[in-house]
């Protein structure tokens, strides 16, 4: 009887060893395709950014991170349940936006393998939490507002490149870059607007997709591309969002000039968003911008 207990003992004393053991592992040691990052220090950053947001103000705290739908999304699932009494979005770190608010507001950045591409200079460093062996550190911090937005900026001492233009959900448009073009080549177009107020029909569903479509002189349209860029659902008045649509040029396109024509439609109805004149009147389903294929 005696030995029994003793070796219940042991095999209980052994099971409470190996599990503190990988506990701390986990905590603190990356394992790809493994252990996801430790609860604890996602709890660690949003209690400093919550004390931010308290001691310095701010309409929300807005976190840079992978994906941007907690419904699928790992990173933005956690945060929102920890930030669920305070105001927040998110932006993905893996798509080609920025997001520049009106407001002052906190920001976190959250990206262990360290692709961020929201950095900003106009951001005072608040805090940074380190997080495992080799993974980058977490970082907090405010942002005063976006008085003047990159793009807001070139939109006002640029020449060919600003193509001011208003749609009727309450979106206008600042400037639209378009990258050389060339037969059989992926040709970047970057795209600056600005939500002066947002407009529904359907507040709880609609959602704005983007497209931009090649066409030539004579009717014909040579390329497309459709993107949802950054979700209508963070969209808030007074923003500035810049993205990049990728267009794929095809191979047998001839040189010469065409007109790319950017437009919104609505999701999932797929109905054409309307530019608007400076009366206030339905005007086109597109804006044209003059481009050129080199040879």
């Amino acid at each position: 009887m005696l030995f029994a207990m003793t070796l219940i003992g042991l095999i209980a004393f052994a099971q409470a060893y190996q599990v503190l053991t990988l506990q701390q592992f986990v905590a603190t040691r990356p394992t790809p395709g493994g252990m996801s990052v430790p609860i604890g220090y996602y709890e660690q950053l949003v209690d400093q950014a919550k004390d931010a947001l308290r001691k310095f103000g701010g309409a929300e705290i807005v976190v840079n991170t992978h994906g941007s739908n907690p419904s699928v999304d790992e990173s933005p699932a956690i945060f929102d349940f920890l930030l669920n009494e305070v105001p927040h979005r998110f932006v993905d770190v893996g798509q080609a936006t920025a997001l520049y608010p009106a407001l002052s507001h906190i920001q976190i950045d959250y990206a262990p393998d360290g692709t961020l591409s929201t950095i900003d200079g106009q951001r005072e460093l608040l805090a940074q939490l380190t997080l495992r062996a080799t993974e980058s550190p977490a970082a907090i911090y405010r942002v005063e507002g976006a008085a003047n937005p990159p793009c807001e900026v070139m939109a006002r001492h640029q020449n060919g490149a600003a193509t001011s233009a208003r749609w009727s959900n309450g979106v206008s448009l600042l400037t639209a870059q378009i990258d050389s073009m060339k037969p059989g080549e992926k040709a970047a177009i970057h795209v600056c607007f600005k939500i002066d107020h947002l407009v529904r029909t359907r507040p709880e569903a609609e959602e704005f997709h983007w497209t931009a479509q090649l066409w030539d002189k004579a009717g014909r349209r040579w390329a497309q591309v459709d993107d949802n860029g950054y979700p209508t659902r963070y969209w808030r008045a007074g923003d500035v969002i810049s993205q990049t649509l990728t267009l794929d040029v095809p191979a047998d396109v001839p040189a010469g000039d065409y007109v790319l024509r950017v437009g919104q439609y609505t999701w999932p109805e797929v109905k054409p968003v309307l530019t608007m004149d400076v009366m206030g009147n339905p005007q086109s389903d597109a804006v044209e911008i003059p481009v050129r294929v080199e040879p």
